[in-house]
């Protein structure tokens, strides 16, 4: 029996501490300024940004000449769109429209 009231009132000591402490207005004041101020401060700096681009120096096309009207603009259209790859970027971008 002594024990069991040793444990009650130990538990609602302990229960009563952590309620008085969790409940202090000066905490809450705490909490509510680091949700008001957000993630923390984020600089933003700039840097400059490099340039990759290669020089537009392709060889010409090598389509064959009896092709249909098609598949010599199709042949073409890869050409080009291999040099815009191959220059990184450097040559201008090939049109996206279909032969």
């Amino acid at each position: 029996m002594k024990l069991s009231l040793v444990a009650v009132a130990v538990a609602a000591a302990f229960s009563s501490t952590v309620l008085a402490h969790s409940s202090s207005p000066a905490d809450l004041d705490i909490l509510e300024m680091r949700a008001a101020k957000g993630k923390g401060k984020h600089n933003k700096h700039e840097h400059p940004k490099h340039d990759f681009r290669l020089s537009c120096v392709c060889e010409p096309d090598r389509c064959p000449t009896f092709l249909t009207s098609k598949a010599l603009c199709e042949c073409k259209a890869a050409h080009l769109e291999g040099c815009y790859l191959k220059s990184q970027r450097g040559c201008p971008k090939p049109s996206a429209r279909k032969c």
